[in-house]
């Protein structure tokens, strides 16, 4: 409530942009933290949402810019009466050394995959795969069946990175199509809304599933959910898709992003592809000693 009071209050203030931009940086920690009450606010919560940012591939200036939004909110909370005091005015953000991006699964990691995971996962695995729908609350686990129309091969997909709440449609992949109508079957059997859930119950969270598969299906090296999107992203880009239409699939509000997004990605990839080179043993001979004397 905090940051909506803030952001009409500065509302007259700002450009029509700027506020759109704030909208947009704060989603994630309202996705988040949204519902904790401001007395209950710590280094915690904003742990939370920074550690968030980084498994999303998010940089730690990104991090900073969003949270200075939100301190903002804060003290303008504070200062107009709202609340006693910033609980969080002696937070400060750390710098966090960079990681290099990390590869999108590969076709075999993905099939190993969903030969061990769990039902709900290999939903999850299969859409954000085929779609590039943010595999979590802000997206995927929210999509329900009626925003699924197979006759027409659309799927809509709320999009998480708008301040105001914006439908956006994803064609559905022939290669995803036939696992959707039999889904579809077995869940309206049962009444069940949700195109994600566990025994008939929205799912919240995959990370203790995702972990598990992980471990059965061999895979030691670092792997996310959300990297399932960088692959549909990248590999659409790889065959040669519009940059715009791959763009808006994604949901990203700039193409830039999708551009520097798969630049990071292809750029890994390469140095994953040279580094995957055996070395050779240099045999010194008579042509690299120098000059013989006859």
């Amino acid at each position: 409530k905090v940051l909506s009071l803030y952001i009409s209050a500065t509302r007259p203030h700002k450009s029509v942009r700027s506020i759109h931009n704030e909208l947009l940086h704060i989603q994630p920690f309202i996705n988040l933290i949204g519902e904790t009450l401001i007395e209950e606010l710590g280094p915690e919560h904003m742990q939370k949402v920074k550690q968030d940012h980084f498994e999303r591939g998010s940089s730690i200036a990104t991090f900073r810019r969003r949270w200075n939004i939100v301190r903002a909110a804060l003290n303008w909370a504070a200062n107009e009466g709202y609340i006693n005091e910033n609980p969080l005015r002696n937070y400060q953000v750390k710098n966090t050394p960079q990681q290099s991006p990390i590869l999108p699964p590969s076709p075999q990691e993905i099939q190993a995959m969903l030969k061990v995971c769990s039902h709900h996962l290999q939903r999850v695995i299969l859409i954000t795969y085929y779609t590039g729908a943010r595999p979590g609350p802000s997206e995927l686990f929210g999509l329900q069946w009626r925003t699924v129309d197979l006759q027409g091969g659309w799927l809509q997909v709320l999009s998480a990175n708008k301040g105001n709440l914006t439908w956006r449609e994803i064609p559905i992949h022939d290669g995803l199509a036939e696992q959707l109508t039999h889904w579809r079957e077995s869940d309206a059997a049962k009444g069940i809304p949700w195109v994600i859930h566990y025994r008939g119950e929205p799912v919240k969270s995959i990370r203790s599933s995702w972990k598990e598969a992980k471990r059965k299906a061999g895979i030691e090296r670092k792997l996310r959910p959300y990297d399932l999107r960088h692959a549909f992203i990248t590999s659409a880009l790889d065959a040669g898709a519009d940059v715009q239409a791959v763009s808006s699939m994604a949901g990203h509000s700039d193409m830039k992003t999708t551009l520097e997004h798969y630049r990071h990605i292809k750029s890994e990839i390469k140095r994953s592809s040279i580094d995957r080179l055996p070395g050779l043993d240099v045999i010194q001979n008579s042509d690299t000693k120098g000059p013989q004397t006859p």
